[in-house]
């Protein structure tokens, strides 16, 4: 409750300010996390750096007074780390594939127990299509979560409520889930999100 308690404050002092100050567009490639509830700083914002990021300079994010902000999927494992949560209901899994090569499979993915898939988002970074598409599926190589989702160059979409032909999997076992190009991942870049919730 009190992580959704902290959404929903951060969207409400965040709201006016669309009005006024320019948004950045949307992407694959973040993902929103919040404080940890022990650290919440209600006198002001917490600025919180990834000191493992060989990056210079380092990534830095402003934590507001509602505690949340949009975090790059590569600092996600940092934050996770030092306890900071995904708000709401909905969870989001989300993995940048590096350089696609052949039809080789990559795992994006491990849900937890009792998890059902919601939606999956493909975000290509390249100017290179991936040929065939790509599958998603719950081993190496399969295709029984989503079949061959188109996926062009500089693409950005998603899985249709069709389209996603298995949503759960187990209450009591963790579920992995691959990605696979299905003819040649054509040096395409990817980032996959899967958003999840619990049942």
């Amino acid at each position: 409750m009190k992580r959704l308690r902290k959404f929903l404050l951060a969207t409400t002092v965040a709201l006016p300010l669309t009005l006024l100050v320019p948004q950045e567009q949307a992407d694959a490639s973040t993902i929103w996390l919040c404080l940890p509830d022990v650290a919440v700083n209600p006198s002001g914002p917490r600025v919180v750096v990834n000191t493992t990021s060989a990056a210079s300079p380092q990534p830095t994010y402003v934590f507001g007074p509602g505690g949340c902000a949009a975090v790059a999927v590569a600092d996600v494992g940092f934050l996770l780390a030092q306890g900071f949560t995904q708000p709401g209901p909905l969870f989001a899994a989300v993995t940048a594939t590096g350089v696609l090569t052949g039809t080789t499979s990559l795992q994006i993915a491990t849900l937890p127990a009792s998890a059902y898939i919601r939606d999956i988002y493909v975000q290509n970074s390249t100017a290179n299509a991936v040929t065939g598409g790509v599958s998603i599926g719950s081993s190496s190589g399969a295709g029984d979560i989503s079949s061959a989702l188109v996926c062009g160059a500089s693409c950005l979409t998603f899985v249709t409520d069709a389209g996603v032909l298995k949503r759960v999997f187990s209450s009591t076992a963790q579920q992995a889930v691959f990605a696979t190009p299905v003819t040649a991942g054509n040096n395409a870049n990817l980032t996959i999100t899967i958003t999840y919730g619990y049942f």
